[in-house]
C-alpha cells in the first residue's frame, strides 16, 4: 500500500470582526481539506495546526498570535513528525494570510524542500494565476472577514455567523497592497472592528462557489507535486 497523502490544515485564533468566531481561519482550512480529501484517493486530514502568527489582529480581544520565528519551526517539526509517522506527501491547507504568517509557512517549507524534496506542497492562493482564478472580493485585497471569509464560514458552519454581518456597512481597504506598503496592523489601517470587505453580501452560494474553486486548486497541486 502506498504511503498516504496527509492534507494539513493551517488555522489561527483571531479577531474576524463581530460577526465571525475567532477560529474562521480553521474552519474554512478544516472544510477545505475534508472536501479536497474526499476527491484525491487515499488522502487523510491531519488534526489543524493553530500555532501561527496573526500581527495584523493581535491587539484585539481573543486574537492569539505568536512569533513567525516560533511557527516556522514549530511547523517544521509537525511537517517532519508526519513525514516519519508514513505519510507520504503532506500538502498545507491555508486560508489565514497574515504576512508573518506566510513568512513562517514559506520558511517551513523551504526547510522540508531542502530535506525531504518533493514531500511537502503548499498550495500558495495569493499566488497571481490563483488569485484571478478564485476572483471576487478575494481579488480585490479586501477579504478579512469580508464577503470571501463570511460566504464560506455561511455555506460550512452557518451556525457560527452572527445575523449581524447583514447590517456591517464595508470596509474598503486592499489588505495586500497595505501590507506592501509596510502596514502592520487592521487598527493601523482604521479597521477598528477587526474587519475589511463586504460582508453584507455574503452568500451560501458565493461560498460554495470559492470552496470548488478552492479545492480544484488544492488537488491540482497536491497530484502535481
Amino acid at each position: 500500500m502506498d504511503a498516504p497523502l496527509a492534507l494539513l490544515p493551517l488555522g489561527a485564533i483571531e479577531a474576524h470582526g463581530p460577526h465571525l468566531p475567532l477560529a474562521t481561519d480553521t474552519l474554512m482550512a478544516m472544510a477545505l481539506a475534508r472536501r479536497c480529501a474526499a476527491g484525491l484517493e487515499g488522502a487523510v486530514v491531519a488534526p489543524a495546526f493553530t500555532r501561527t502568527a496573526a500581527s495584523f489582529a493581535a491587539s484585539f480581544p481573543g486574537t492569539v498570535s505568536v512569533p513567525a520565528e516560533e511557527e516556522e519551526l514549530a511547523l517544521a517539526e509537525t511537517l517532519r513528525a508526519l513525514l516519519r509517522a508514513g505519510v507520504g506527501r503532506v500538502v498545507l491547507v491555508n486560508l489565514h494570510f497574515d504576512p508573518e504568517h506566510m513568512r513562517a509557512v514559506r520558511g517551513s517549507v523551504a526547510a522540508l524542500e531542502a530535506e525531504a524534496p518533493g514531500r511537502v506542497a503548499f498550495p500558495d492562493f495569493t499566488r497571481r494565476a490563483h488569485v484571478q482564478a478564485i476572483g471576487g472580493e478575494f481579488a480585490t485585497g479586501a477579504c478579512h472577514a469580508g464577503e470571501f471569509e463570511t460566504s464560506i464560514v455561511l455555506a460550512v458552519a452557518p451556525g457560527r455567523v452572527d445575523a449581524a454581518y447583514r447590517t456591517l456597512p464595508p470596509r474598503e481597504v486592499d489588505l495586500a497592497r497595505a501590507i506592501r506598503e509596510g502596514k502592520r496592523s487592521f487598527r493601523e489601517l482604521g479597521l477598528v472592528e477587526a474587519y475589511a470587505g463586504h460582508p453584507a453580501t455574503a452568500t451560501v452560494e458565493e461560498g460554495e462557489r470559492l470552496l470548488r474553486c478552492l479545492a480544484d486548486i488544492v488537488r491540482k497541486e497536491a497530484l502535481r507535486a
